[in-house]
């Protein structure tokens, strides 16, 4: 089987002390030594040498909270908080796409909540409600991850947009993250769509997929795969792609010339009975200047417009990059386009 398969599967995990073994890759747990009662739940998909440290920083202002965390690719994520939506086990969502935490807020999934100093967030980062429902932390752009020896080897030149990537000498030379499991493979697909439109969009995807080699859970994984010279192309997100610069290798990350798809970590309150004061706290230090300052190390434009720091590698103007995203539009269609991506486009 070429792509991955149609339907993804969702790890059922439980949510205690007495994890399973193959559960505990996903699991962090953070305790001060307090009070034990203080305990939360969080899902995000933050990738996984940010979260630690994170919570780590957290903890030095309130060690006596515990912060559990499940973290996985954002629809496993999303699929599983849904199913649990009678009975929500998680406390708060940290980092995860916008594009599904919109629709958590439409299905009456999330509870509001109120900043002390919202004067320093930017305006698209923050629920128009007031008070709010979510708040955006940090913005992650799609981009072309190229493996220059690999490119070079195989005589190809370098793509520097989307376009580019539909040409015939490019067949089976790319990876590209599915969507159905994927939030970055889910950018992807919306980008072309918005900028399109369906019709036209619809009909480049199916161009480029001829050229697919493999579609991979993860968005991060066909970074990797460029990087190891497993595809010489790799559409994934810029953040990743500059790890694998720092860390030597022959790779070069392309913002594309029609714009970049982008999306926004996110952070939310879960509605449900029991919610604790802990969770509470724990989503007003996401907000800080202190946390924003954290996603800055990794992310090109973060919530608080304090924070100037820019990454290696990214345009001088990041935003400038980012394509006109309707979040309404990306929540309300998601399920349909997921629909018909694995209609269209995903072969057994």
């Amino acid at each position: 089987m070429k792509n991955t398969p149609a339907s993804i599967l969702l790890k059922t995990l439980r949510l205690s002390f007495a994890f399973p073994l193959l559960a505990l890759p996903l699991l962090f747990s953070a305790c001060g030594g307090g009070n034990p009662g203080e305990s939360i739940v969080v899902y995000t998909a933050l990738e996984p040498d940010e979260w630690p440290r994170m919570i780590g920083k957290f903890n030095e202002h309130h060690p006596d909270i515990e912060v559990r965390v499940l973290r996985d690719s954002t629809e496993i994520i999303a699929s599983r908080f849904l199913n649990e939506r009678n009975n929500p086990q998680a406390d708060v969502i940290w980092g995860l796409a916008l594009s599904r935490v919109a629709h958590f807020k439409e299905e009456g999934l999330l509870e509001s909540f109120e900043i002390a100093d919202s004067s320093h967030m930017r305006e698209r980062f923050l629920d128009k409600e007031d008070p709010p429902s979510w708040a955006g932390l940090s913005v992650w752009m799609s981009a072309i991850i190229v493996n220059r020896i690999e490119l070079d080897r195989l005589g190809l030149e370098t793509p520097r947009s989307m376009a580019d990537l539909i040409r015939p000498e490019y067949k089976g030379k790319i990876a590209m993250p599915d969507p159905n499991s994927s939030g970055t493979g889910y950018m992807f697909v919306n980008a072309i769509l918005q900028q399109m439109g369906e019709e036209e969009g619809w009909a480049f995807l199916e161009r480029l997929d001829q050229n697919i080699l493999r579609y991979t859970h993860s968005g991060a994984r066909p970074t990797t795969m460029a990087a190891r010279g497993e595809v010489p192309i790799g559409l994934s997100f810029g953040a990743w792609g500059f790890r694998h610069v720092a860390a030597g290798d022959p790779v070069e990350v392309i913002f594309p010339s029609e714009g970049s798809g982008w999306d926004m970590n996110s952070a939310a309150l879960v509605r449900k009975d029991d919610l604790k004061p802990a969770a509470r706290k724990f989503l007003e230090w996401t907000l800080t200047l202190e946390a924003m300052e954290h996603y800055a190390i990794t992310y090109p434009v973060v919530g608080d417009r304090r924070v100037t720091n820019l990454p290696e590698g990214y345009p001088e103007n990041p935003e400038s990059q980012m394509i006109e995203n309707d979040f309404a539009w990306l929540g309300a269609n998601k399920d349909r386009i997921l629909d018909e991506f694995r209609s269209r486009l995903t072969r057994e």
